[in-house]
């Protein structure tokens, strides 16, 4: 065997610059014959020198590296869940050696303060083979490879003040030995997991004008063999999330970013689940209902990881239901017994009539780590593609629905309900109202694709339609605010 110096460049894009940097060895597997001095050792640490880490390791590529590597980093993405933990979204081949340990930089640049080192739990560096390059592997236990394209890999660490960091690296299509910090996200507040509590909500379709605003959405990814599902902002951070269900493919489609930057594409939770549905936020998250057969799956996901162009999916929530989900809606209120929940109802349609199920969380823990069981179901005579869940100053729950009559045109209609929490019973407040889009777009803008409800903080509700598809890169849309 030879032994060689195996150099893995690590450096910063889009204003940042990584000044110092080290690696602490916590497993290891290297092919067998391949370092017969044993100067890889678990405990071992690499400092970084001229922006590099350097292992001195023979290369044989071995399919029991590339197991060991795989049910690490990369098992995830069997069966049927898609979260695969490496920057390549597939499983390893043959690897010569494989690393994983604790990883820290030192950064600065961008939106830091100065100088920040950061730490990363449990990162993997592998070496595999392409052509006649060796091609370096970069992962992370907890890391997520959120984007439906690319090679970036959401990655979280922590600051020396405890505060979580998000981190975005590039390791595919740069150099084959270069892994590179292309955005970091310090979470030094409290995230938003409440909802904005407003009093006029009984009087909210009064205050609708008839004629929907023009609010077009450009730099949007073409997405034409499926249709827009769903639509909702973020609006005190200015993003927004939309749902996008496909005709081919393997997952459905999420698509984020900023409202009039450029948006990214992201993959749904579940591999062979296309059909996400009507989505609604709370704070700072986003649920995300995708069906397949007679089942759904709803998924939650943090839109602050969008700051990075990364968007995270908590792990630590998860519902499945034994019914589909075409739409949802979540708040939270405060039970006469002084205990606050969380409300999450789900919209599908059985046998001719919709049914909208009612799901409650103790909230005191948080939403990621929200536990969600079935408390009641009550039917409608509408359903609704889009529709949200408000909670008034007086901490009553209303539900405010978007729905398109199929006419040749679509009529499009926003229905009002007070929820009792008690009975878990619907009253419809006054009459549907009637109100009109632009038009324009793919089938034109309607409640029938994408449909969505938010507030914001200053206790405007605004509701919004979508054409089916974007063509052009531009999706047009039409809001109504409640003024």
């Amino acid at each position: 065997m030879t032994y060689y110096e195996n150099e893995v460049i690590i450096n910063g894009k889009n204003g940042l610059n990584i000044t110092d940097g080290s690696f602490i060895i916590k497993a290891m597997k290297i092919t067998r014959g391949e370092d017969p001095d044993g100067n890889n050792k678990i405990g071992n640490s690499y400092h970084m020198l001229n922006g590099k880490l350097s292992f001195i390791v023979g290369r044989n590529l071995s399919g029991e590296v590339a197991k060991w590597f795989n049910r690490r980093f990369s098992v995830y993405n069997d069966f049927v869940i898609n979260g695969d933990r490496t920057t390549f979204d597939h499983k390893a081949g043959g690897l010569n050696f494989a690393f994983v340990g604790d990883l820290s930089i030192t950064v600065s640049g961008g939106n830091l303060p100065g100088a920040t080192k950061i730490s990363f739990c449990d990162v993997g560096f592998a070496q595999g083979k392409t052509g006649l390059s060796n091609n370096w592997w970069f992962a992370q236990m907890t890391g997520q490879r959120t984007k439906a394209g690319g090679n970036t890999l959401l990655t979280i660490g922590s600051d020396a003040d405890g505060h979580t960091v998000y981190a975005s690296f590039w390791r595919g299509g740069n150099k084959v030995n270069e892994v590179s910090l292309l955005g970091i996200q310090i979470l030094s507040d409290s995230p938003k997991e409440r909802n904005v509590k407003t009093w006029n909500i009984p009087y909210v379709l009064t205050g609708f004008k008839d004629n929907g605003t023009e609010l077009n959405l450009p730099k949007m990814p073409l997405m034409q063999k499926g249709n827009i599902q769903g639509i909702t902002v973020i609006p005190d951070e200015n993003f927004v999330v939309c749902s996008h269900s496909v005709a081919r493919g393997s997952y459905g489609r999420i698509i984020a970013g900023k409202m009039f930057g450029d948006k990214c594409l992201f993959k749904s939770y579940r591999k062979g689940w296309k059909h996400p549905g009507g989505i609604n936020a709370i704070g700072d998250y986003v649920l995300v209902p995708s069906e397949k057969d007679e089942q759904a799956v709803i998924a939650m996901y943090d839109t602050r990881s969008l700051h990075i162009d990364e968007l995270r999916r908590v792990e630590t929530f998860q519902l499945d239901v034994l019914h589909k989900a075409a739409s949802l809606g979540i708040t939270d209120y405060t039970a006469d017994n002084g205990q606050t929940y969380y409300i999450l109802i789900i919209c599908y349609a059985e046998d001719n009539e919709f049914v909208y199920a009612v799901y409650r969380a103790d909230a005191s823990d948080g939403i990621e780590r929200a536990v969600f069981t079935n408390v009641a179901e009550f039917n409608l005579n509408v359903g609704f593609e889009g529709f949200g869940l408000l909670t008034g100053t007086n901490n009553k729950v209303y539900l405010l629905g978007l729905n398109s009559i199929a006419t040749a045109s679509y009529k499009d209609e926003m229905y009002l309900y007070e929820i009792n929490t008690n009975s878990w019973l619907p009253t419809q407040i006054g009459e549907a109202k009637h109100v009109t889009s632009r038009g324009g777009g793919v089938n034109g803008v309607h409640f029938r694709w994408g449909a969505g409800v938010f507030i914001n903080s200053s206790e405007e509700i605004t509701a919004l339609a979508t054409e089916c598809f974007t063509l052009d890169g531009t999706l047009k849309t039409d809001k109504w605010v409640n003024v």
